[in-house]
């Protein structure tokens, strides 16, 4: 068995995009090819990993409630990581990284750490607690006890029995979504999504399935824990 058949009994399900900066556009491809399965693994998911706090180079300090900066590769990662999981899924519109939130989604990630809690609606009396940082962590996916493309995987899994709904996986994977800023510590995630729902999107997915069908990555299907099903206008 060669090496490809080999990652093929092991993975098992994908789709592949083409190229990554800042603003994406993708071409057509299929989630039931498998040499599109493997390059799309390969290139997006692994390549997507960043190295460690090192690569992270998060320079914020929770003692002086700085809440700092992750370099620009770190923010290309995290946004890697969440286009792979849209195709993953199927999607495959325009998007782009909004630089502007990304500022409020450090402080929301700074409050979580200094904190070592998650709310969306963070008191006042919170340490390190600003304005900015509760906006975002009112509008944001937020994590804690990973960071950068690692709490994206949290965010998909979406375990713990206040997320029985997965609703942060389903906003990740909302087709109309177009911006995304993220900001990170080195133990805690926010990610702020922006949509408008007037977009035009043709044709309009008939479902956001997780898993979704034809090839798919066996490391990435929460045995044990929730697959998720999203069609338009149903309430569930």
């Amino acid at each position: 068995m060669n090496k490809f058949n080999k990652l093929i009994g092991i993975l098992f399900n994908s789709i592949v995009f083409f190229g990554f900066s800042l603003s994406y556009t993708y071409s057509q491809s299929s989630n039931f090819n498998r040499d599109s399965f493997y390059y799309n693994y390969e290139t997006n998911f692994l390549g997507s990993e960043i190295k460690d706090l090192f690569e992270l180079n998060w320079t914020g300090n929770v003692n002086s409630c700085i809440s700092g900066s992750i370099s620009k590769k770190a923010h290309e990662k995290i946004l890697q990581r969440i286009f792979y999981f849209r195709t993953l899924v199927g999607l495959k519109k325009h998007l782009e990284f909004d630089e502007e939130y990304s500022n409020y989604c450090q402080d929301a990630a700074l409050m979580m750490k200094a904190n070592n809690a998650l709310d969306h609606k963070p008191p006042t009396s919170w340490k390190c607690y600003t304005t900015n940082g509760a906006f975002a962590a009112s509008t944001s996916n937020l994590a804690l006890g990973s960071w950068g493309h690692l709490g994206i995987n949290s965010l998909i899994v979406d375990n713990g029995i206040n997320n029985y709904f997965v609703g942060h996986r389903r906003w990740l994977l909302y087709p109309r979504n177009h911006k995304f800023s993220s900001g990170s510590t080195d133990n805690s995630l926010a990610t702020y999504v922006r949509f408008r729902d007037n977009d035009i999107i043709s044709p309009y997915p008939e479902f956001i399935a997780y898993p979704s069908s034809g090839y798919f990555p066996k490391t990435l299907i929460p045995n044990g824990l929730r697959w998720s099903f999203s069609k338009k206008r149903c309430k569930f």
